[in-house]
């Protein structure tokens, strides 16, 4: 598997073609036109995975929040600040290998910019607890433009590269101590306790009468 940027027509057609399905949302070309896409593909050359940075006004997470509650937002706008939309992965491809194949990419392209924030942001809880492993701080949370239920959150720059190396770590750790427990099999339970040897001289009663 491998990733890299693409923007000719034929790759960013394909992207869009694939993201919208499974998002429910689409890309213009004029966000495309601004932006950098990456996708990931497979052996065969078919694409499975990828994602957009964005470092130009106006951001796509910040334009899905009304308007009357965008302005009060705890952004410093001297700032620089890019975005990161559009992740998404094959369904069959769902697994730890591609997820961190392609967040670290993500991490690598920010550490890489001089921008200090990153922003993130999804409308699915399980993509939220994922993401927000990487993107910590919380923005905004409420009822979007299209009266959808979203969250939208930040990382900075430097700290993204330490965090996500925490997560591998711990990740690793867990698959290794799984395929430990599976080599030496479960632990068995309720063993029957060893006989006492009785001692030679010792009087018995059977069956516990005298």
């Amino acid at each position: 598997m491998f990733g890299r940027i693409v923007d000719d027509t034929g790759s960013l057609d394909m992207f869009r073609r694939t993201f919208g399905p499974l998002s429910g949302s689409t890309v213009s070309d004029e966000y495309f036109s601004r932006s950098r896409v990456r996708a990931f593909f497979d052996r065969a050359g078919d694409t499975v995975g990828g994602y957009i940075v964005n470092g130009t006004p106006p951001f796509r997470h910040l334009a899905y929040i009304p308007d009357d509650q965008r302005h009060g937002l705890p952004l410093d706008r001297a700032q620089r600040i890019a975005e990161v939309t559009c992740i998404w992965m094959v369904p069959h491809g769902r697994g730890p290998l591609l997820r961190y194949r392609i967040y670290g990419r993500v991490v690598l392209d920010a550490v890489r910019s001089r921008c200090v924030l990153f922003l993130g942001g999804t409308t699915t809880p399980k993509v939220r607890q994922v993401q927000q492993q990487l993107m910590r701080h919380d923005l905004w949370h409420g009822v979007d433009v299209h009266s959808r239920e979203r969250w939208v959150y930040y990382a900075l720059r430097r700290e993204m590269a330490a965090v996500f190396l925490a997560e591998l770590t711990k990740t690793a750790i867990s698959v290794l101590l799984g395929r430990r427990r599976r080599r030496t099999g479960p632990r068995r339970h309720g063993a029957a306790a060893p006989v006492p040897v009785k001692d030679a001289g010792a009087r018995t009663t059977p069956s516990g009468r005298h």
